[in-house]
């Protein structure tokens, strides 16, 4: 009786549970994509023109060493592109984390470029984030070139007219300040179109701080639910190792060639930004009357060990700059060949400084044609590279490092170091005669011991046979 009812019982549940609606899981809302039809081409016109030869093997975020393990890139870039989804990719931090190496171009079995098409993707992202907006699109554009460079051209006519006048001035010696005055008409222009550019540039990196978190909680990686300013500066802090020494550069074994260029382009800026800093707090102790009288003199003799950092700052960044473009017309065919935005800003730094040594030579030697002809251009090349510096490819600067800091503030570290470099797999040699007679003797050693065991088998089988009768 009691296994009856046992099995009454289990019989119950049972049909119990047949009888008892199933719940079906919720249902996660649908994904709505909103693509750009016209990013394609934007990408394209920006030096990604490869992208449409991507067909998602993943091959590239396998062999890139400096991807994460989590989502890593450039794969999932290459897929947004394709599919025009812009609001993503202006919103994501990994296109900031690829230094171009050129390892994923190297092993593409289709010949995309992903790290050209990334490389297009930060131009994109810095001209989305450009205030004003139109800024943007006019440095990009090869076209607006001569309105770029009419500017700075009237402004400093402008105030040269309104001062001493156009012509050179009638002295015995080449002085520039006797020309153009520091403050009336070099400053006057400057310092305000500087402030601009750091309110822009502020700007900008403020709404890419804010997209970049957003788009890491919608992703679902993103360790931490806040980002405010305060972290962004503990994570840049945490950073500047990486920065001052371009780790993550060096790391990338394919980027040899670019890391010295890079690293003589990087100091030889800061020489000259330190160098810049020093003559402006002397000429306006002077000219306050705080220290009376300048201390760096002016012009500057040539002796001068701030006149030597100058100089060994500017050879730096032209050696660099150089290095950079030799190297980009070297691996075209891997690398891509670059986008306007690149070659402008290689041309204008390469001129600013030839300018500048060349205005330099001609007053020492006391050619008053030639050497305010030059300083003129060169303070043209200097305001392209002061006034729109958040619009050019300088503004990645800013960027990068912004992304870097949220990285390190997440905790997105990069895969380990892979054992091998991206490279061909290595072709076996032919052996040398004594390997291959080595091997021969070998062979033949073995040969009459396969032939020996051949005949103790045989033997074997009619001792089974009788065992079996």
């Amino acid at each position: 009786m009691a296994e009856e009812e046992k099995v009454d019982i289990e019989e119950t549940g049972e049909e119990q549970a047949q009888a008892a609606p199933v719940e079906e899981a919720p249902k996660p809302p649908p994904v709505i994509l909103e693509p750009d039809l016209g990013l394609v081409k934007e990408i394209i016109s920006l030096g990604g023109e490869s992208v449409k030869k991507c067909y998602q093997c993943a091959t590239c975020s396998v062999v890139c060493q400096l991807s994460p393990e989590e989502n890593p890139f450039p794969r999932k870039e290459m897929i947004w592109t394709q599919w025009g989804l812009k609001d993503r990719l202006v919103s994501n931090v990994d296109i900031w984390l690829c230094h171009q190496c050129a390892a994923c171009s190297d092993f593409c079995p289709r010949g995309a470029k992903p790290g050209e098409v990334l490389a297009a993707l930060r131009t994109y992202a810095f001209n989305h984030y450009a205030f004003p907006p139109f800024m943007g699109k006019l440095v990009s554009q090869i076209k607006y070139l001569p309105v770029l460079l009419f500017v700075p051209v009237a402004l400093l006519l402008l105030v040269l007219s309104l001062g001493g006048g156009v012509g050179f001035p009638a002295i015995d010696k080449v002085h520039f300040a006797k020309w153009l005055d520091p403050t009336k008409g070099v400053d006057v222009i400057f310092v305000p179109f500087f402030i601009l550019a750091v309110i822009s540039l502020v700007f900008g990196l403020w709404q890419f701080m804010k997209n970049i978190h957003e788009q890491a909680l919608k992703e679902g990686w993103a360790k931490k639910e806040t980002f405010t300013t305060g972290d962004c500066m503990s994570g840049i802090i945490g950073v500047m190792g990486d920065i001052l020494l371009h780790k993550r550069l060096k790391e990338c074994e394919a980027n040899e060639p670019r890391y010295l260029a890079h690293l003589l382009v990087f100091y030889g800026f800061i020489a000259l930004f330190g160098v810049t800093g020093l003559v402006a707090t002397s000429y306006y102790a002077a000219k306050f009357a705080i220290t009376g009288t300048n201390i760096m003199g002016n012009p500057m003799p040539f002796a001068n060990p701030v006149k030597w950092l100058a100089n060994i700052g500017g050879l730096a960044i032209l050696i660099g700059i150089v290095l950079m473009a030799v190297n980009r017309l070297q691996q075209e065919e891997k690398m891509g060949k670059g986008a306007y935005p690149d070659w402008a800003l290689i041309g204008i730094i390469i001129l600013t400084i030839v300018t500048g040594f060349l205005a330099q030579f001609m007053r020492i030697a006391n050619v008053p044609v030639l050497a305010y002809s030059m300083y003129f251009f060169h303070l043209v090349m200097v305001f392209w590279l002061i006034a729109y510096l958040p619009y050019s490819k300088l503004a990645h600067l800013a960027y990068r490092t912004v992304a870097m800091s949220y990285a390190r503030h997440q905790g997105r570290e990069m895969m380990a170091k892979l054992e091998f470099a991206p490279a061909a797999p290595p072709v076996e040699e032919a052996p040398t005669e004594e390997e291959a007679e080595a091997e021969e003797a070998a062979e033949a050693e073995e040969a009459p011991t396969e032939e020996a065991e051949a005949p103790a088998e045989a033997e074997e089988a009619p001792a089974e046979e009788e065992k079996a009768e």
